[in-house]
């Protein structure tokens, strides 16, 4: 059966496994967009909070984290499942800009901040990903996220999709796509 992943629900080994062309997100920019996108703020403390096991929290984690190794700057991390410790929080040095793994998990660091009396951006800063326009406005202060380009990758995808329904050969070498870019809302600015 011709198989497309268009997300990073599996890691490569499972990938790799079930023999299916992935068009991703690409990850690696996930993380120099929102450090370059920090930085630019002038933030000197960082923090990642997302999934303890899903793959694209851990590439997301493991590439911010690099990111600030490289420029030597205080850097901290926790995971688990919907639920942001508030130890956590209450440990991070202020400023500091926290991206989350996701824009579900950005909602729920924004709530403990709010709940422990943090002014979130002035405080601690909050990025999300993905871009999902109805959690980026609910939320309060509304919530500045990464834009991953979701419509490219579904293109990109079909268009693989299609190659495979009609017999050809695609590559099975993970095709990341770059994100769009910051979409600033408050959380950040």
């Amino acid at each position: 059966v011709p198989l497309v992943n268009a997300a990073r629900t599996l890691c490569g080994g499972s990938l790799r496994q079930v023999e299916a062309s992935p068009v991703l997100p690409d990850d690696a920019m996930v993380r120099k967009m929102a450090f370059d996108y920090f930085w630019a703020r002038h933030f000197g403390s960082f923090g990642f909070w997302g999934h303890p096991t899903a793959s694209w929290s851990r590439v997301r984690r493991a590439a911010f984290a690099s990111q600030c190794q490289q420029q030597n700057v205080f850097f901290s991390e926790t995971s688990a499942v919907d639920e942001v410790s508030r130890e956590w929080i209450n440990s991070l040095p202020r400023p500091c800009a926290v991206l989350a793994g996701n824009d579900r998990y950005a909602w729920h660091a924004i709530d403990v901040c709010r709940e422990s009396g943090i002014s979130v951006p002035e405080e601690i800063a909050v990025l999300g990903v993905d871009n999902d326009v109805l959690l980026t406005e609910m939320v309060r202060p509304t919530l500045s996220s990464i834009d991953l380009g979701a419509e490219r990758i579904g293109f990109e995808a079909g268009r693989m999709l299609d190659k495979l329904m009609k017999g050809q050969r695609v590559s099975r070498k993970p095709i990341e796509l770059p994100p769009n870019g910051v979409i600033t809302r408050h959380s950040t600015d």
